[in-house]
């Protein structure tokens, strides 16, 4: 069953495309006048509170490492080598989020409290959804003693970030402060079970609401666990000074506990090592941001599914064996998202997309005239990635829910900017994950750019609806940008893959491939027809027409 796939080395899994019918499991930027002059000088810009969108991709890696550079300084307490790194970071990427939240780190660090809420508003206003900005606004609040203004950022942190349980502990100590103790309790408890107890601030916050309801033995208890389980933890001090009065006075009254208000200033410190944030590796999802639209154009849904159906009729109708180089470049991802490993294969690729029976399609791949997980790094397989433009095949298309977002500005041309996401009442057969003998489905959601003159699919992308626990897969994106390519023998172009990337996090390891594609070259087979190893000559290598790219 053809599958894009992946296997570690002891056989322990497989990921793929489906395109053969596959079990039924129902329910399953802009850079200002001011930036570019500073860039040019080597120094920081002033902050710009303009509206600028970030656009969802991972920083060059030249950027990336100075940006990596800069946060492990400050996570040192050396403002002085982060300023260096950042500056060399904003010459080359003066408006992206990451760049100006970590500007707004060197600046608390410094505690030059002005400068970092300017590019912290700025961060939320380049990309709405970063939760570290929020939190780190939230700080400056509680430095002011508005502790209003503070849960309402941390509200919004929380909600950019969910799974975070450093912010639920912040929103807890946040509502306790303002005296809201049954919201105070709710998050210091949704932090405790995310952290397996290893939110320390978030027990003391339940023990000292446990104690403003005179429920002391409840104090106790959560007090006893944060001295089981962090003997030596950062709030150790305060939480064993409890417990010694509540053994000598079991009646501890709330002016034991303090009205809450007077440790608003101290809670904002200096530079909270969880607003550090980890190293960004993975675009942004789908969802986390939306590509601006221009505004008021209607958006023919129909007619662009209808079109763009023909378009892949088309290309599985005209060929059923490609052939072409494939460059792969593989890298293996620390913890704190930089290449731990890298790792560079070429192969001779060959696919075969056919229809094996109405309304069923398989896909095949060769490398050096091989289908094993050997010949890739790790002895892990990819395969079947370039194929999920079949999302809009309508052998599956109605297996989606698709909407049409507006049109954009794309690759220097215009598209029509298409979202879809698997439909909880149909199977999702395009793509799984095989552990040993079982293998699991993936619901998708992803956005597609289709090309308004052509309606050919010029980039699409994808991720996960859910995770994937059972493997563990926690995320997975995946995009792929297609162009023109003519061949002699046949009449017409063929929208082909350019490259394809691939991000896999499976929660202990975190992998990035590359996937480039050159030199190709179309044939037919029938089915008697063996597919070899291709020739290194290639149709493709004649000289293109202007404004058509070849490979």
């Amino acid at each position: 069953m053809p599958v894009p796939c992946v296997r570690f080395t002891a056989g322990f899994l497989l990921a793929a495309t489906l395109l053969y019918p596959f079990p039924m499991q129902l329910q399953p930027r802009q850079q200002t006048t001011g930036e570019t002059a500073a860039a040019a000088q080597g120094t920081e810009a002033p902050a710009n509170t303009g509206t600028v969108h970030s656009q969802s991709t991972v920083l060059d890696p030249i950027t990336q490492k100075e940006l990596n550079k800069a946060l492990e300084a400050l996570r040192a307490e050396n403002p002085a080598n982060a300023k260096k790194h950042l500056q060399l970071a904003s010459q080359l990427a003066p408006s992206d989020p990451d760049v100006t939240y970590a500007w707004g780190m060197y600046y608390g660090e410094t505690q030059d409290w002005a400068n970092a809420e300017a590019y912290w508003q700025k961060t939320v206003l380049l990309y709405p959804h970063y939760p570290f900005a929020w939190a780190g606004l939230a700080q400056l609040d509680l430095r002011k003693n508005d502790l209003p203004k503070a849960i309402d950022n941390l509200e919004r942190a929380v909600q950019a970030s969910s799974s975070t349980w450093h912010l639920e502990e912040r929103l807890a100590e946040a509502y306790f402060l303002h005296q809201e103790y049954d919201q105070a309790e709710k998050h210091a408890a949704h932090a405790i079970e995310m952290s397996g107890d290893r939110a320390s601030l978030a027990q003391l916050i339940l023990a000292k609401v446990y104690l403003q309801r005179n429920d002391s033995q409840s104090a106790l208890k959560v007090l006893d666990t944060l001295l089981t389980h962090q003997p030596l933890g950062p709030r150790v001090n305060e939480a064993r000074r409890l417990v010694t009065s509540l053994r000598w006075s079991p009646g501890l009254t709330q002016q034991t506990v303090g009205d809450g208000f007077e440790n608003a200033q101290s809670a904002a410190f200096a530079m909270p090592e969880e607003l550090v944030p980890p190293m960004r590796w993975m675009p942004l999802g789908v969802d986390e941001w939306i590509p601006p639209v221009e505004q008021g154009v209607a958006c023919p849904l129909q007619k662009i599914q209808e079109e763009t159906e023909k378009r892949i009729r088309e290309f599985v109708s005209a060929i059923n064996s490609i052939t072409a180089t494939e460059t792969l470049e593989h890298e293996v991802i620390d913890v704190h998202g930089s290449p731990s490993k890298r790792e560079s294969r070429k192969y001779a690729y060959v696919a075969s997309l056919k229809e094996v029976h109405a309304g069923q399609y398989s896909i095949e791949e060769y490398r050096n005239g091989k289908m094993v997980q050997d010949i890739f790094p790790d002895h892990m397989r990819t395969f079947g990635l370039t194929s999920l433009v079949m999302i809009f095949h309508p052998a599956y298309s109605d297996e989606y829910e698709f909407s049409c977002e507006g049109l954009s500005r794309w690759h220097g041309g215009k598209a029509w900017q298409v979202h879809f996401q698997q439909r909880p009442d149909k199977p999702a057969r395009l793509r799984g994950y095989k552990m040993g003998n079982q293998m699991y489905s993936l619901s998708l959601r992803g956005r597609a750019w289709i090309a308004v003159d052509t309606f050919q699919i010029v980039t699409i992308e994808t991720d996960l609806v859910a995770p994937l626990p059972q493997i563990p897969l926690d995320a997975e994106h995946i995009r792929i940008d297609y162009a023109p390519v003519q061949f002699r023998t046949f009449k017409g172009e063929l929208w082909l893959p350019q490259s394809a990337e691939l991000y896999v996090d499976f929660n202990v390891r975190r992998i990035h491939r590359s996937h480039r594609f050159t030199n190709y070259m179309v044939f037919s087979v029938d089915e008697t027809q063996k597919i070899s190893t291709p020739t290194p000559k290639s149709e493709s290598n004649s000289a293109p027409p202007e404004k058509k790219q070849n490979f």
